[in-house]
């Protein structure tokens, strides 16, 4: 009467091994899908800063154009209307609520974009629209 059987006992919590088992197998996804995340994300940054460069080459053109209609001058006196693009801030005044896009920044004539990719402004001139080098 006083001797418990195997099916008395009750099993309670996981074994050690049962433990380890589970982490080994949490550690090895883990170590094939980081590398993978981290692809993406590598990725989709070199897809906005191309997004962005392009987004600007636009702008300077359409700034260009707008400047030959009005014919406008390397002193003008309205930044985005008729002044021509030199640097930083006569481009930030072409872009939406005049702020640079996400995670890019400009400083003098060096514009640097989300993927750490660099460029020099190029003046705009009388005969050509400010460009990236």
């Amino acid at each position: 009467m006083c001797e418990k059987t195997v099916e008395s006992y009750n099993r309670q919590g996981f074994t050690m091994i049962e433990i380890i088992c589970t982490l080994m197998i949490l550690g090895i996804l883990s170590a094939i899908a980081m590398p993978i995340f981290f692809d993406f994300t590598q990725g989709a940054k070199q897809k906005t800063a191309l997004s962005v460069e392009e987004s600007l080459i636009s702008a300077m053109r359409i700034a260009f154009g707008r400047h030959r209609i009005y014919n406008a001058t390397s002193s003008g006196s309205v930044p985005g209307v008729d002044q021509w693009i030199v640097d930083c801030n006569s481009l930030k005044a072409y872009m939406v609520s005049n702020s640079w896009p996400y995670d890019t920044t400009c400083s003098g004539n060096i514009l640097t974009l989300t993927d750490g990719t660099t460029f020099t402004i190029a003046a705009e001139t009388k005969t050509l629209p400010a460009g990236l080098l």
